[in-house]
């Protein structure tokens, strides 16, 4: 069970008691994210706890691009997943080794492939037409040290929130299985340097069902090949399988929407193949990872009072949280806390519901609605939990707001690291100069 957000909100107080103590909660902070380490280091030991021993785990760099915690995460041995030329780069920039890079996208160009594969960087080809692409460049050459596998649509369905899903009749990302398996098994029979299958059939809302689905689908086809390569006196096997990510974060009180222990115990009984180390396992998981270690607090600057409703005007809206305020129905929502301006606790609830707004210039900004909380005032905090994943990596630059400064915390912010500074509009030149 996951606890209340109110709950936590002693710890999250002794957090801004310390950050104040060390000023980097200033009084010119209308906002500030901060990123508890501690929390990431549990999530890290769960996955490698939980997985076989011949898995090898990346990180989604979409789901969190703060180049510092990329380099901390991998001091575990934990990869990145990329999905353009600028991810790319940042993890490299951020120290993860190439041969730990793996290189997802439907639309790479020349230039791009020729550089990932120049560099060890290993790649998953989206189609067919890029496997075109690849053979063209790599001409003759039967062998490269990168790892190559081909993205599959397993076509198993949609999750709850179709914009998240992708394993559908019909996708814009893999070679949809039922039309191309023939032309799949081909792919493999013919080039000697493709040597893995990958497959992420969405986020958020696919069930632990669907997961288990997708692994069977994705498991079967590896047998389907090794039998056709054997077939063909062909002296290799499929030697990896990415299962992507797609392991849904807990964004509410109650039962978690996927217990990790449960969906690994009911992989390993349907898909045994990927527990006997013939094959080694990638992981590209984001939002599971990043999501609980994170909260984001921001000034309320106003409480706009009518009849029926308050509404506390905040530093956050659809800048940070674009899918919560421009997708509502899809139900993106995190639990929200309050800390006085004195960082005492406000206690009791306000019978007068509360409308979340952020300050952009469009009618939807709004983190949530119609939500019950205590008094909140002017100068109070607002506290944002479970905002480590999708969220300010999607900053949006809409009446070009700055980022908040984005601290990492230890020992409930005893120990502070600065993770991204505060961007200064007066000094910048970000936006559009």
């Amino acid at each position: 069970m996951k606890p209340l957000g109110q709950e936590n909100i002693k710890h999250q107080q002794e957090v801004l008691k310390n950050l104040k103590r060390q000023r980097i909660l200033t009084p010119n902070d209308d906002a500030l994210v901060v990123y508890d380490l501690d929390i990431l280091d549990r999530q890290i030991n769960r996955l490698k706890r939980l997985y076989p021993k011949n898995t090898f785990h990346t990180t989604a760099v979409k789901a969190n691009p703060l180049s510092k915690i990329l380099t901390y995460i991998s001091n575990f041995n934990i990869g990145a997943e990329v999905a353009s030329e600028g991810e790319l780069h940042l993890a490299l920039k951020s120290g993860i080794p190439a041969k730990d890079i793996i290189f997802d996208s439907p639309a790479k160009t020349i230039e791009e492939l020729e550089f990932a594969l120049s560099k060890n960087i290993n790649i998953n080809i989206d189609s067919l037409e890029e496997l075109e692409r690849i053979k063209d460049i790599l001409k003759n050459k039967t062998s490269l040290n990168n790892r190559i596998g081909l993205r599959i649509n397993p076509q198993i369905g949609e999750g709850e929130i179709s914009n998240t899903s992708l394993a559908g009749a019909y996708s814009k990302f893999g070679i949809p299985i039922t039309e191309f398996k023939e032309k799949i098994i081909e792919a493999f029979i013919e080039n000697q340097w493709l040597t893995g299958l990958h497959i992420h059939i969405g986020s958020q809302t696919c069930t632990q069902d669907m997961l288990i689905q997708g692994a069977q689908v994705i498991t079967k086809l590896m047998t389907d090949i090794n039998n056709e390569l054997e077939k063909n006196n062909i002296q290799r096997k499929i030697e990896f399988i990415d299962l992507g990510g797609g392991i849904p974060a807990s964004y509410y009180p109650g039962p978690e929407p996927l217990v990790i222990e449960d969906y690994i115990k009911e992989l390993r009984n349907k898909c045994p193949e990927l527990w006997n180390g013939e094959v080694l396992l990638i992981t590209e998981i984001g939002r599971w990872l990043h999501a609980p270690c994170a909260t984001a607090l921001s000034k309320v600057e106003y409480v706009k009072e009518t009849k029926n409703i308050k509404t506390a005007i905040i530093h956050l809206g659809a800048d940070m949280f674009i899918r919560e305020c421009y997708r509502p129905e899809d139900d993106w929502h995190h639990e929200i806390g309050v800390i006085g301006a004195d960082l005492k606790i406000t206690k009791g609830l306000d019978p007068c519901p509360y409308n979340i707004a952020g300050p952009l210039c469009f009618s939807g900004d709004f983190i949530d609605k119609n939500i019950f909380l205590p008094r909140v005032k002017p100068g109070d905090y607002l506290i944002i939990f479970d905002v480590g994943a999708y969220t300010f990596s999607m900053w949006s630059r809409y009446n070009s707001r700055p980022m908040p400064k984005i601290c990492g915390i230890r020992d409930k912010g005893r120990k502070v690291i600065m993770l991204k500074a505060k961007e200064d509009p007066k000094n910048s030149n970000i936006w559009w100069s």
